[in-house]
């Protein structure tokens, strides 16, 4: 996997923080809209004490390493509600902490922007199906019979 460094936090950010990071955003496929939207939401949140450590190129989209694994669950939902699409969350050990001897997790959040939108008739098993809505899975109803039910997303896409 080729990967390019793109994106380096401010140094005041750096100076503070260094380059540890919690939650992981990887987004797969995106548009230039849901650029801008996550942009504009590390601008929005930087006074939260929330911010973009890192933002890689990766083959078929980016991954933006965040200070706080909150910060990549929350535009992980946002995307999600705005845009449709497959999310996933996955958590990793990462360590114990000495002093209150938790176990301390590293996040991921995937996001796969879907191919299709809501309202687009497809095919599904040799039937023509309109795309209700996205969530967990996909909600379709088929044209000819007006049946409504959710379908996993590698079925559909």
């Amino acid at each position: 996997m080729d990967t390019e460094e793109e994106y380096d936090c401010c140094p005041v950010c750096y100076e503070d923080h260094g380059q540890a990071f919690n939650g992981i955003l990887q987004l797969r496929n995106p548009t230039d809209d849901i650029l801008r939207l996550i942009e504009y939401e590390i601008a929005k949140n930087h006074s939260k004490g929330w911010y973009c450590i890192k933002k890689y190129r990766v083959n078929n989209g980016f991954d933006y390493n965040f200070n706080a694994a909150q910060f990549a669950r929350y535009i992980g939902k946002k995307l999600q509600q705005i845009s449709g699409g497959q999310t996933e969350i996955t958590a990793r050990l990462v360590t114990r902490s000495r002093q209150t001897s938790k176990d301390l997790y590293r996040i991921t959040v995937l996001f796969r922007v879907p191919k299709h939108k809501k309202g687009d008739v497809v095919s599904y098993k040799g039937r023509d199906v309109k795309i209700l809505n996205f969530g967990t899975k996909v909600y379709i109803q088929d044209v000819k019979t007006n049946k409504k039910q959710q379908v996993p997303y590698d079925r559909i896409f």
